[in-house]
């Protein structure tokens, strides 16, 4: 069995995506708590409070860094964010930071992963015609191997952070 040039980089695009998925999910926690007022933002995160409703036990908050808003309720965890109370003005939370701190090994991880998943596919539908009737076809292989290795690291980080 010869790999082709083709083959090599996607292996190599697998084992590099593997060994900084793991390196990422390795990582311990790093859990920081706090308080937020109204327009206060969570340290380190670009996360800011714009709107609270208490009664609903929902707060609203805004990405300074994206300009993105999201709004989520006591108990839910978004972005490694979880909202555990609100009282009258005031929202308990609690970050996991290794998240914001590790933010472009999780990204690698992420684009590595998720574009050697699409290249395999698109190579082995490419060569689905010169694939010789054995299940030891180099491109063959490597695409099962994205699809049961590669899938479910990139689920297993977005768990990580939601």
């Amino acid at each position: 069995m010869k790999l082709g040039i083709m083959d090599t980089i996607l292996l190599a695009i697998l084992v590099a995506g593997i060994a900084i998925a793991s390196y990422y999910l390795a990582l311990p926690p790093n859990i920081q708590t706090g308080t937020l007022q109204l327009e206060d933002e969570i340290p380190g995160t670009g996360w800011k409070l714009v709107d609270l409703s208490p009664t609903a036990g929902k707060a609203s908050f805004k990405n300074t860094i994206i300009n993105y808003e999201y709004t989520t309720f006591v108990g839910r965890r978004f972005y490694a964010i979880t909202i555990n109370q609100i009282k009258g003005s005031t929202v308990k939370y609690s970050v996991d930071m290794k998240f914001y701190k590790n933010i472009y090994t999780y990204a690698t991880a992420h684009l590595l992963l998720g574009i050697g998943t699409v290249l395999s596919i698109i190579t082995l539908m490419l060569r689905i015609d010169r694939l010789k009737e054995t299940l030891l076809n180099p491109t063959l292989l490597i695409t099962i191997a994205y699809l049961i290795i590669g899938l479910p690291l990139i689920y297993i980080l977005v768990l990580s952070i939601s």
